[in-house]
């Protein structure tokens, strides 16, 4: 929505885009960190020696792995009592690091090599005590053992515990599958835990780990929903996501374990051949860029010098709510309103005065037995008309002497604030406002210095083989005056090749520029980019380096961002990503500023702090 709005609030969770990351804010380096918990690099044993090399050490003389963090959640291994476990059960420092670079180009030398029933875990510290609501666990791992014969599972990384409530797993595991199965597999990493309230959750990977190659695994929980993040070779990539965590990680009593898996202090699920290293448990939900084997790429190393910019800082971005995506976004009197697609009928909305505090009000739109769409109610967008309001959606009905066929059309409805509630037009009714034949999408509003209305649109790819944006100017009576015209289409590597939608126009000093999305809106390269033209209807040019915001932030598939006005040249951001399974989204928002090129493009976008109301 391009009218004067802005929106905040509900901060529930924070994230941020660490385009310049401090590593030592999070605990890369020696020296206690309030974020990260414990972190193990293994640089600190003799190389090709077994961790303890003290023939008759007892447990509390024999060599541990140290926690870099200082925060003394030293490892050691079950092989400190030759009496009872033979020498070859404790793992080995290697200087086997292959292909592992951390960022700051912090210096790697060694791992450990694990050849089954060959594990580490604590004993006391800290990070046993530590109640983790968010957490992100960090792990790089070379497994020869991939594409055994046996039905396994290789636990990386483990929580023991006896909690209060009875299960019949871990707390927590970090593993390959041995197998598949409903949820999982084989060979295929997963992230699986125990909720505080006693559920059980698996984020698993439906794509093989290769055998005998780095790889870097991360799982992310902030709370509410659980992520796996895997990068092989290629840039972090989330390869798992569900939601429905209630207050994170279990509380139990007990150790972490490296290598194998443990409960009730009963060992299993070894690690039978592979290295492991870098292990790091912080204590919130790290985005992509502050992982601790986040590497730019290609994409980012081949940016130009606008984008460069817009990456130089870091940036807040806000949670909104959850249960809007497609935001529009207004204000009026002292008022911010934000609706989106969400209800299964039609539309709600919330309403804010201070931006944090929001109430939500339902059904600002319902379908009636008269309407043309029967379902699927997508996109709003609200924009004035006089004294009253004009509600523009896209839905899915049945097409007149098509043989029962349905398609998506965009209609109208009128309300007498934000809020509605809306009602159809007569005109309206059985009759969408665009029907020009072919599926409608995303239609958007603007209005122009002149008081002229004009709406852009996209017709669907499943009609056109290739989506397009559409312009139309808008009547007083909320119809469609003459022809449309032609915006643009996909012709960009990074719009996915068949996808341009979620049109959002503002004007600046002379300038319009279009924000739109690329890709699908289910993928995790969904993503936003901007056209800028010197008239309401074109010709729109795609600025070099036109994609501003992506996956790279840490949330997958970011898009459909509207603007709103906060004062000259600089507005607010909002836009939904991807947070849980079936494409559930939520609405976030950062600031952003437009910054003269001094050049045939006029302006740039740049990210910034989120405006002050």
């Amino acid at each position: 929505m391009i009218l004067s709005h802005e929106v905040n609030g509900l901060l529930m969770r924070k994230y941020f885009i660490a385009f310049v990351l401090s590593l030592s804010g999070v605990g890369i380096v020696q020296g206690k960190s309030t974020d990260t918990l414990a972190y193990w690099r293994f640089e600190d044993g003799k190389p090709l020696t077994n961790l303890n090399n003290e023939p008759n050490a007892q447990p509390a003389t024999g060599q541990t792995v140290s926690d870099v963090t200082g925060n003394n959640n030293r490892l050691r291994t079950f092989n400190t009592d030759v009496r009872r476990y033979p020498p070859d059960t404790s793992p080995t420092f290697s200087q086997r690091v292959g292909a592992i670079k951390l960022q700051k180009n912090i210096s790697n030398n060694q791992s450990m090599h694990f050849t089954g029933m060959q594990d580490l875990y604590t004993f006391g510290g800290p990070l046993e005590k530590t109640k983790l609501k968010a957490f992100t666990l960090e792990v790089a791992v070379r497994i020869q053992s991939i594409g055994v014969t046996n039905d396994e599972f290789q636990v990386i990384v483990g929580k023991d515990g006896q909690p209060v409530k009875k299960m019949g797993n871990a707390p927590l595991q970090l593993t390959i599958a041995g197998r598949t199965e409903e949820d999982t597999v084989k060979h295929a990493p997963a992230i699986q835990i125990f909720d505080r309230e006693g559920n059980f959750h698996n984020a698993a990977s439906q794509t093989p780990l290769p055998k005998d190659a780095w790889v870097w695994l991360a799982a992310v929980c902030d709370g509410e929903t659980l992520k796996l993040f895997v990068d092989r070779g290629k840039g972090y990539r989330m390869e798992a996501n569900v939601d429905g965590i209630k207050g994170g990680l279990i509380e139990s009593k007990g150790g972490w374990t490296i290598g194998r898996g443990m409960f009730r202090l009963a060992p299993g699920q070894w690690v039978q051949q592979g290295w492991i290293d870098e292990v790091r448990i912080t204590s919130r939900a790290l985005n992509v860029r502050e992982f601790v084997g986040y590497k730019r790429s290609k994409q980012e190393r081949d940016l130009d010098e606008s984008q460069a910019e817009r990456m130089s800082s870091d940036i807040e971005i806000r949670e909104l709510v959850k249960d809007i995506a497609d935001p529009c976004m207004i204000k009026a009197g002292d008022t911010f309103y934000i609706s989106g697609t969400g209800a299964p009928n039609g539309f709600d909305a919330y309403s804010s005065k201070d931006l944090k505090n929001w109430k939500k009000h339902t059904g600002i739109f319902k379908k009636t037995k008269d309407s043309w769409g029967t379902h699927w109610f997508w996109a709003p967008s609200i924009i004035p008309n006089g004294e009253k309001f004009d509600l523009f959606y896209t839905s899915k009905g049945p097409i007149p002497h098509s043989g029962g066929r349905e398609s998506m059309r965009i209609c109208r409805a009128v309300g007498d604030s934000p809020l509605g509630p809306f009602k159809e037009v007569s005109s309206a009714i059985k009759d969408p406002l665009i029907n020009i034949g072919l599926a409608t999408i995303d239609i958007e509003g603007f209005v122009d210095d002149d008081g002229r209305r004009y709406i852009y649109y996209v017709l669907d790819y499943l009609d056109v083989g290739k989506s397009r944006i559409l312009v139309a100017e808008l009547g007083d009576d909320g119809r469609v005056i003459g022809e449309s015209s032609f915006c643009m289409e996909p012709d960009l590597p990074w719009e996915g090749g068949n996808w341009v939608e979620a049109p959002s126009v503002i004007k600046h000093d002379g300038w319009y520029i279009m924000f739109y999305s690329g890709n699908p809106f289910f993928s995790n390269k969904y993503a936003v980019g901007y056209a800028v033209s010197r008239s309401p209807r074109g010709p729109w040019v795609k600025p070099p380096g036109n994609r501003i915001l992506g996956e790279e932030i840490g949330m997958p598939g970011p898009g459909h961002a509207g603007l709103l006005k906060h004062s000259d040249g600089l507005y607010y951001f909002p836009f939904h990503a991807l947070i849980g399974e079936n494409a559930r989204r939520a609405t976030f928002m950062v600031g952003l500023e437009l910054k003269p090129t001094g050049n045939q493009y006029g302006y740039r976008p740049v990210f910034t702090d989120i405006p002050t109301p």
